[in-house]
């Protein structure tokens, strides 16, 4: 029921919100107006390279979840691929106290969860922010960034 109040709201605020004179085209706009030669190389040189970390990013990210599905109860049985080891038997407990109490210990199975999924990207992670302080797009030292890490897992 929340799932179709959600999509008809959605409906609404797309037809309530949409321009009444129709759909306005954007503006052609040169960057070259705006930015030397040089200033375009640049930019186009970052982001060739943030785009191939954000890829990794995702590439190990989509890793780690399918290590953590398999391993993680997912492949119990005998059913696990050779190359995938079985995990240990204190977070076999642990998974098994947290279907106990299903709120809590699934709360506490996705902070964990994202906690992995965070320590596993630092390294591509940190890469990407020195590279944005090369650039200038960021004046965080390596420091304060780290803390903005850890409240964001």
């Amino acid at each position: 029921m929340a799932i179709a109040v959600t999509v008809v709201a959605a409906g609404a605020a797309t037809v309530i919100l949409r321009p009444r004179s129709g759909l306005i085209d954007p503006a052609a706009i040169d960057p070259r107006a705006y930015f030397s030669e040089a200033e375009i190389r640049r930019a186009e040189d970052f982001r060739g390279v943030q785009r191939l970390i954000g890829v990794g990013s995702l590439l190990i990210s989509g890793a780690t979840l399918a290590v953590l599905a398999l391993a993680g109860g997912g492949c119990q049985g005998g059913r696990c691929p050779p190359w995938m080891p079985s995990p240990p038997a204190p977070v076999l407990r642990l998974l098994e106290r947290a279907g106990e109490k299903p709120v809590r210990g699934g709360a506490l199975v996705a902070a964990g969860i994202s906690v992995t999924l965070t320590v596993t990207g630092i390294p591509l992670s940190v890469w990407a922010h020195e590279r944005a302080v090369d650039y200038g797009l960021s004046t965080q030292s390596l420091g304060p960034w780290f803390a903005d890490l850890g409240k964001s897992a």
